[in-house]
């Protein structure tokens, strides 16, 4: 026999589930004075709801910090100016972060380090990836991709660090 059951809130699936029908052999699992589930209590006291949302995720992401931070994170040292007169940028992701990334492929253990959100002249970014890269390691042998499609440039290797303290020495 099913029965009529106006449940208590519980949170994105309770706004679908306010009200159903519920089989009578579950309805003790709805019942608010059950003593086995956690016992709740509604408040309305703005004082204790500050700290309430507190906790809650923000919505939007906060501009970006003016100076860096113990993790070693840097905010763009480039004016508007500077980085016009350059002939690709690196955009930041919304996070504010570099968009470097590892890429691991299936066939053996080959990695790609793969820049992405480069805006103007990818063929630039490569050239200049690759001469800092043959400095780091001393040898002729970089093997690069870029993809003007994607606006990404791809480079052998476990070369994230490296990638991005160039980036960030170059002010993105």
């Amino acid at each position: 026999m099913l029965r009529r059951v106006a449940l208590p809130f519980l949170g994105r699936a309770g706004q679908r589930l306010s009200s159903t029908d519920i089989p009578e052999k579950h309805l003790d699992k709805f019942d608010v004075d059950n003593p086995n589930y956690t016992k709740f209590e509604v408040v309305s006291d703005p004082d204790v709801w500050s700290h309430v949302e507190r906790l809650m995720p923000k919505k939007i992401v906060p501009p970006s910090p003016t100076e860096g931070g113990p993790s070693g994170w840097t905010p763009v040292r480039l004016t508007r100016e500077e980085a016009r007169e350059l002939p690709y940028f690196v955009q930041r992701t919304r996070n504010h972060m570099l968009p470097v990334y590892q890429r691991v492929d299936i066939r053996g253990p080959r990695y790609v380090t793969v820049v992405r959100k480069v805006q103007g002249d990818p063929w630039a970014l490569r050239n200049a990836l690759k001469e800092h890269i043959k400095q780091i390691r001393g040898t002729d042998d970089v093997t690069t991709m870029v993809n003007e499609l994607t606006q990404t440039v791809g480079i052998k290797g476990q070369l994230v660090e490296e990638v991005k303290d160039f980036l960030i020495m170059k002010g993105f």
